[in-house]
């Protein structure tokens, strides 16, 4: 008795366990520590007191006999991650990655080790991992909220329980269903299609547990067989592709996978084998059953493959917009290269802020002299007439990065240290007394020393990029276009000192580069005032690695749901064949054109596409309907706007490429059976 179906079953299960654990394994690797606990650090407040970031992690690594690592991502390349190592002693293999470096299981994203001591004046808050006993994570956490910071806990890594949940409801849990129903599809099939056998087999006299016990001995051994292959070949897999690393953890989910998948298939032909076995002898040994319960089945399957495909693919198109508007952000903050801003917070007394706010005014001023900072200050204007106009104060350092040109195509120069410069758009008509109103900033500056005050025109439809690390449509725009720059000397003293510290604290002022700042920052400031330097592209580069992530995972998925139904198309065009052999012939016989021929088949095939399509409209209706006016309005640059665009696309891909298959499949399975007068006909 022929058991296709289980055998080919048995290979899905077997490709699919490897894909799974491999695809977990990636996932677990790129975005986090397997076989760690991560704490995520939050809050308001910034500082860690008057100890530093790396030594709070050292004490609490040494209290703890741990390992503690801080993740941070490289703010150009999204393939590249920076983990800090607490240097406490600890006896932990994880302590030999200083020297050894990190055993990575996935070959698309780099770890960079480096010591924790590397960490001054970074941010606390953030991602942090850590390798111990139970208990370990506790001397971090108690660390952290000691100094009045937010902390998550969550396990990572190759946990049976995490996988299993991660592959029924994570990004490829849609694939696993489909996978699912599909191998419940195949040994179904088969079995049904054997029924003649069976009812043979049950008039000579077999008893069904015995002819289910004969069935097993034929298949397990041939499931044992593909499973040993597939962890053979997936183990030289491994090796060309990462050395083994992490190989016990991975095999530990793949065979897991397997082994519940085989249990599934086996369970599964039970229960279809007491179906058939209950069937009338004489109408199993006719075969009345077979074809038409295949058929069901297929479509069992077809309805929900095709949902997913769908959906999938849409998902695919939509990350993928969504990917490439977060790589445009984070290219428009590249452009600030290492640019930081500086963080207030520390840990110094009430009545030591006055001094120590006007004291590091005068210092950024100095560093501002020194070309070490970047200065990007939207002002509101009020003019005589009471009208508020947009202007952007802007230092040297800002004409350097933005390459900006004056109206006859030269590179702007730079203003002398005690001068002012107004640099107006080409299109804009600013009076004197206009332009001394731009110039209202609060400082000492005179307008009226002509010396002192320089206008030049630019060209419009220029973007000034304000550096601004979380844009927030109006409130927070990326840029400015079309607004008059104040460009000012070092020493013209149009800002005072506390004003300048204003602008700094609302973000305004940023180093050029985040070492040059930890190095250059006086002792009486760092981490007793100034809490910190966050480099602006740190945000955008963190986005744009976890959406890159996702696309992956998603086009994967995706391709493995279209596969699944693609499959399935080329099944339900060999069972409608044989199904219907006799009266395709009789057809062709008659001069019949092939889609005549299979008329309801493909009418049954419109339908299913059509109730689908109506299905997600209907569903995307109730959604939108669902949503609040400003949700409406405001979904311009979001996943689910992504999606709306894209669906149209994917339905009609998805629908298009199963319609060719099936009719491919369906041509060369009529031609197979006109050719060879297959025994069906007979």
């Amino acid at each position: 008795m022929k058991h296709s179906g289980f055998r080919f079953a048995v290979v899905v299960i077997s490709l699919y366990a490897a894909f799974a654990s491999f695809m977990f394994s990636i996932l677990a690797d790129e975005s986090a520590y397997p076989g760690s606990v991560a704490v995520q650090v939050s809050g308001e407040k910034a500082s860690v007191g008057s100890d530093s970031l790396s030594e709070l992690l050292n004490g609490a690594a040494q209290e703890a006999d741990a390992v503690i690592l801080r993740e941070v991502r490289d703010l150009h390349d999204p393939k590249v991650r920076h983990a800090y190592l607490s240097e406490a002693g600890s006896s932990r293999p994880e302590q030999s990655w200083l020297n050894e470096g990190y055993p990575t299981f996935s070959n698309s994203v780099s770890t960079i080790v480096h010591s924790a001591s590397e960490l001054t004046g970074v941010d606390p808050r953030g991602r942090y991992f850590v390798f111990g006993d139970d208990g370990a994570p506790g001397e971090l956490i108690a660390q952290f909220e000691r100094i009045g910071l937010d902390v998550k806990v969550s396990e990572i890594g190759f946990h049976l329980g995490e996988a299993f949940t991660w592959f029924l409801t994570g990004m490829i849990g849609s694939a696993s269903y489909v996978v699912i129903l599909l191998v419940i599809l195949l040994v179904t099939v088969t079995t049904i299609n054997n029924i003649k056998m069976y009812s043979i087999r049950q008039l000579n006299g077999m008893s069904k547990n015995q002819a289910i016990m004969d069935d097993l001995r034929r298949l397990i051994p041939f499931a044992v067989w593909v499973m040993f292959a597939s962890i053979v070949s997936g183990t030289l897999g491994l090796f060309l592709y990462n050395g083994l690393n992490q190989f016990s953890s991975v095999l530990k989910v793949w065979f897991c996978i397997e082994l519940i998948g085989v249990l599934l298939a086996i369970i599964v032909h039970m229960l279809a084998v007491h179906v058939v076995w209950s069937v009338d002898v004489l109408a199993g040994i006719k075969g009345k059953l077979g074809f038409s319960a295949a058929s069901a089945l297929a479509y069992l399957i077809r309805i929900p493959g095709l949902i997913v495909a769908i959906s999938l693919v849409t998902s695919s198109f939509a990350s993928a917009q969504v990917a490439l508007e977060s790589h445009e952000a984070r290219q428009q903050l590249s452009k600030a290269g290492n640019a930081a801003t500086i963080l207030f917070g520390g840990s110094a007394a009430l009545e030591e802020e006055d001094e120590l706010a006007y004291s590091s005014g005068k210092w950024l001023k100095e560093q501002d002299s020194l070309g070490n900072l970047l200065v990007a200050v939207p002002l509101e204007v009020e003019g005589a007439t009471g009208q508020l106009s947009t202007a952007l104060l802007v230092n040297n350092s800002y004409i350097k990065e933005s390459g900006l040109v004056s109206s006859d195509g030269k590179q702007i120069s730079y203003v002398p240290p005690e001068s002012v410069k107004v640099l107006l758009p080409d299109g804009l008509q600013l009076s004197q007394q206009e332009i001394a109103d731009l110039l209202e900033i609060g400082g000492s500056f005179d307008p009226d020393y002509a010396d002192n005050l320089i206008v030049e025109t630019i060209p419009d439809e220029q973007d000034f990029s304000l550096y601004e690390p979380e844009p927030d449509g109006e409130s927070r725009p990326q840029s400015l276009s079309d607004v008059p720059l104040i460009l000012y000397g070092a020493q013209s003293d149009l800002v005072r000192d506390d004003d300048f510290m204003a602008f700094a604290s609302q973000g305004r002022v940023l180093f050029k580069d985040f070492q040059t700042a930890v190095a250059v920052t006086p002792s009486q400031y760092l981490r007793s005032w100034i809490a910190a330097y966050i480099p602006i592209a740190q945000k955008a580069a963190d986005e744009y690695s976890t959406r890159v992530m996702e696309l992956r995972i998603r086009s994967v998925t995706a391709l493995l749901s279209l596969v699944v139904l693609l499959a399935t198309a080329v099944g339900m065009a060999q069972i409608h064949v044989r199904g219907n052999a006799r009266l395709i012939l009789v057809k062709y016989l008659h001069g019949w054109d092939f889609f005549n021929t299979h008329k309801k088949l493909f009418s049954f095939e419109v339908v299913l596409a059509g109730l689908v399509v109506f299905g997600i409209i209907l569903n995307e209706t109730i959604h939108y309907i669902g949503l609040a006016p400003a949700d409406q309005s405001g979904r311009v640059h979001g996943q689910a706007t992504a999606i709306d665009i894209w669906q149209p696309w994917a339905v009609l891909l998805v629908c298009l490429i199963n319609i060719v298959v099936l009719v491919i499949s369906l041509r060369s399975r009529t031609n197979i059976l006109i050719r060879n007068r297959s025994e069906e006909t007979a």
